[in-house]
C-alpha cells in the first residue's frame, strides 16, 4: 500500500561562493567535497531530515574572481558583484564565505538579501551586527 508519509521527497538546494582565483583553494574544495558527500547519502538521495523521508541534496555555484589574487584595488567591486549575481541572477539559497578579508562584505550582502552564509574566516563578532 502506498504511504504518502514514507514517500522519498528530495529537496534541493542551491549554495554559491566567491572566491579569488589564485588562492583559496582549500576553501573551494572543502564545499565541493561535503556537497559530494552529502548527495551521495542514503543510496544518492542526499541527507535525510526526520522519519518523513525527506531528502536535502546541494549542487554548488562556485564562482572565482579571474585573475584577482584578492589584493586588486579593484577586488572588492568584483567580489561583491559576483556574490549579488549569485544571489539576484543564480537565486542561490545559501553563500559558503570565502577565504579572503571580503567575508565581512559577503555577511553584510547576505543579510540583506534574507540569505544565509556559512563563514570559513574570522571571529563571530565580525559577522554579527552592532545588535548582536
Amino acid at each position: 500500500k502506498d504511504d504518502p508519509a514514507r514517500r522519498k521527497v528530495t529537496y534541493n538546494i542551491t549554495l554559491g561562493q566567491v572566491t579569488p582565483a589564485s588562492s583559496c583553494r582549500p576553501h573551494r574544495a572543502g564545499p565541493k567535497l561535503a556537497v559530494e558527500l552529502i548527495n551521495a547519502l542514503n543510496g544518492g538521495l542526499g541527507f535525510r531530515v526526520g522519519s518523513s523521508g525527506e531528502h536535502f541534496r546541494f549542487e554548488l555555484k562556485s564562482l572565482e574572481v579571474h585573475g584577482a589574487s584578492g589584493t586588486e584595488p579593484d577586488y572588492e567591486a568584483r567580489h561583491h558583484a559576483l556574490v549579488r549575481r549569485l544571489i539576484e541572477e543564480d537565486g542561490v539559497d545559501l553563500l559558503v564565505g570565502s577565504c579572503s578579508h571580503h567575508s565581512l562584505n559577503e555577511s553584510r550582502t547576505a543579510d540583506k538579501a534574507g540569505r544565509l552564509i556559512m563563514a570559513q574566516v574570522g571571529p563571530n563578532a565580525l559577522f554579527e551586527d552592532e545588535d548582536g
